[in-house]
């Protein structure tokens, strides 16, 4: 198995010193090693894959330096779009290291959302033109820092493809923030809070008021959100306006 602190030291001395990705639960591993023994501020956990992209993009573009974005195989489709407008060896061909936790990988059970991304992400990466490495847990840890590298010194991306259990079990936890909400009661109160389309939650500033109004285009109006119209023979233009949030959205 690959040590995450280890791999992070030796990504270092390659030149690679900026990560950001979004967590993935296959290298959960990697990421108590970023937030426990690496710099903050070289460090940015992202919204989501493309926006990781971009800020990677920039931090080679004032650096010069190589970046290492890391993300779950299913945030490759975040990725795409930025990568084929900007990043491509066709655009301004700006290298970087992709690791990639792979669900979903033929043979292995996995959730069922995970099959089909798991059966294309070679693929993908294929047609992406980004070479790929698989590691698992016999992967010699120097063996992929020389591929990393080789790499590096062409200029070219490289995707680390990870299999399940590469990385060596890390027993730390992190810090738990008890003044958020569980995941359920955050959810639960979303829910509570647009239960009443008609009138958002005062909990949340000034309880703005939320209003339709239908021209149906003959002469007759309602201010149901869903009203029932029946119209006579012809042809009719119909019209909603929706004011919210002061602000109006006519359809």
């Amino acid at each position: 198995m690959i040590n995450a602190k280890v791999f992070i030291s030796e990504l270092k001395k390659i030149g690679v010193d900026f990560y950001s990705g979004v967590p993935d639960s296959l290298m959960s591993e990697f990421s108590k090693s970023l937030h426990f023994d690496y710099d903050n501020k070289n460090h940015v956990i992202a919204a989501n894959e493309g926006t990781a992209l971009g800020i990677s993009m920039g931090y080679h573009l004032s650096s010069e330096k190589l970046p290492l974005i890391y993300m779950q195989n299913s945030g490759l489709g975040n990725f795409v779009n930025p990568y084929t407008s900007l990043v491509h060896k066709a655009i301004y061909a700006i290298p970087f290291v992709l690791l990639v936790g792979w669900r979903g990988e033929p043979g292995i059970q996995d959730e069922p959302q995970h099959i089909f991304q798991g059966k294309i992400t070679l693929e993908l990466l294929n047609l992406l033109e980004i070479n790929y490495v698989i590691v698992d847990e016999h992967t010699d840890l120097y063996f992929l820092i020389n591929k990393i590298k080789e790499s590096i010194d062409s200029d070219k991306p490289i995707a680390v493809v990870v299999r399940k259990n590469t990385f060596e079990k890390d027993g730390r936890v992190f810090e738990n923030n008890l003044s958020l909400p569980e995941r359920k009661k955050a959810l639960k109160k979303i829910i509570n809070i647009f239960s009443d389309l008609s009138t958002l939650s005062p909990s949340w500033s000034t309880n703005y008021s939320v209003s339709w109004f239908w021209d149906f285009g003959d002469g007759n109006t309602s201010t149901q959100q869903n009203p029932i119209h029946t119209y006579s023979n012809g042809l009719y233009a119909p019209c909603l306006t929706v004011t919210y949030f002061d602000s109006t959205i006519i359809n």
